[in-house]
């Protein structure tokens, strides 16, 4: 322990290094709890071509699935209020009458085919057509808690055979359509702007307020050619990882936290790719998309409050008033020092403010020490460092007599 009063030079060296150390070892940003997500706010045919993520998908792209088996999974947060379209499941399009978080389709008659997802009174749908036919299931739970949920559908494309999932529970499933369902390569249209795109957040083609726009935060979109459910599994306790069968993948961290302007990053690595999307922000009052540090595995949540659309709103973050996650980050071990005298830290070691990431260390000194005392960290190499490494030991001062 420092007993005599340092001089101050000394004391200036200490407090420096201090500083540097908390530089490099505080969190930066919100990756280190979750990253980010995406927020829109349903503005629909009210904002043409807004408020929507766009991803091209011709001329050809990995993202543009369908023509073989495929699995779509993204975790989707919404608010009570938000979100009624209705639905009839049956041999139908009704799909795109709900609030649309995912549109695939294409104006006019299929060729190949369209699929799309939405919420109906907040319960999942996912349709299908092709020139065989049409097919639209709906979920059974209302998604509007305000909580985040994992939803999973799969298709198959030699049966038929389509499921939807919530939470890793199956809620419906039918024999829908048999084959090609993907975009064809070429195909003309009429609308340039829209046919060629997977658009996230909103109907694509922007034809009225008949196929409303969703409302609520999108996040970890992942598109696979591969079936990768058939019955209950555990919901991803992660963001997903790429592998052979991920042909798109949206973590939606590209931030900072606001609006989203720029390209949204396809980062499966898939042949061929990458798929990458853009933002397309706008909207009256209350513009989106925006990037949220609301995820499904931490973050600050958001309101789930949808902000009436005026001319002179403006967005006040509210993170206070957001419902709980339902994702509790796991629990951090600490490394808890009493302070009666020099000790050593073998390194490496991180040293966070706040919450620690899973699987790093935090550091607490024990007891508090008095309003003037300080804690300064000393980076020393010495015979009880590991070989070639170094040691940190922590010494009190006390701020006095600087003058």
């Amino acid at each position: 322990m420092l007993t005599a009063s340092p001089r101050r030079w000394r004391l200036a060296a200490l407090l420096s290094l201090l500083l540097s150390l908390a530089a490099l070892a505080w969190p930066r940003a919100a990756h280190s709890t979750g990253g980010y997500s995406l927020r829109f706010y349903g503005h629909g045919s009210s904002a043409p071509d807004l408020d929507r993520v766009k991803i091209r998908i011709d001329p050809a792209t990995p993202a543009d699935v369908g023509a073989t088996d495929f699995t779509i999974e993204v975790w989707l947060k919404a608010g009570s209020g938000n979100n009624a379209g209705a639905i009839t499941p049956g041999a139908n399009v009704n799909w795109i009458n709900g609030n649309i978080f995912l549109d695939r389709d294409i104006y006019a008659a299929p060729a190949y085919g369209d699929f799309g997802l939405s919420l109906g009174a907040g319960r999942v749908a996912f349709g299908v057509e092709t020139g065989q036919g049409a097919r639209t299931i709906v979920g059974t739970s209302d998604l509007r808690d305000g909580a985040w949920h994992h939803v999973a559908v799969t298709r198959n494309a030699t049966t038929g055979q389509m499921r939807l999932f919530v939470d890793g529970v199956q809620e419906a499933s039918a024999t829908g359509p048999t084959g090609d369902a993907s975009y064809q390569d070429g195909r003309a249209t009429s609308y340039p702007n829209s046919d060629p795109y997977l658009v996230l957040g909103a109907e694509k083609h922007d034809v009225g307020p008949t196929y409303p726009a969703f409302s609520g935060w999108l996040d970890e979109l992942r598109l696979s050619t591969v079936i990768r459910y058939t019955g209950a599994f555990t919901r991803p306790g992660g963001p997903f990882t790429p592998d052979a069968n991920t042909v798109a993948l949206y973590h939606f961290d590209e931030g900072p936290a606001g609006a989203c302007t720029g390209t949204v990053l396809d980062s499966s690595g898939a042949a061929g790719g990458p798929s990458h999307g853009q933002c397309r922000y706008g909207g009256s009052g209350t513009a989106g998309p925006v990037y949220s540090t609301d995820t499904p595995f931490g973050g600050v949540p958001d309101s789930t409050t949808t902000p009436s659309r005026t001319s002179t709103a403006t967005r006040t973050a509210t993170a206070a008033a957001g419902p709980t996650s339902t994702r509790t980050p796991t629990a951090t071990p600490s490394v808890v020092i009493p302070i009666t005298g020099p000790y050593r830290v073998q390194l490496p070691l991180i040293i966070r403010g706040g919450a620690a990431a899973a699987g790093d260390l935090s550091l607490a000194i024990q007891p508090a020490a008095g309003p003037n005392d300080l804690y300064l960290p000393v980076i020393m190499k010495d015979s009880a460092a590991a070989s070639g490494g170094f040691s940190l030991r922590f010494y009190v001062g006390v701020l006095t007599n600087l003058s």
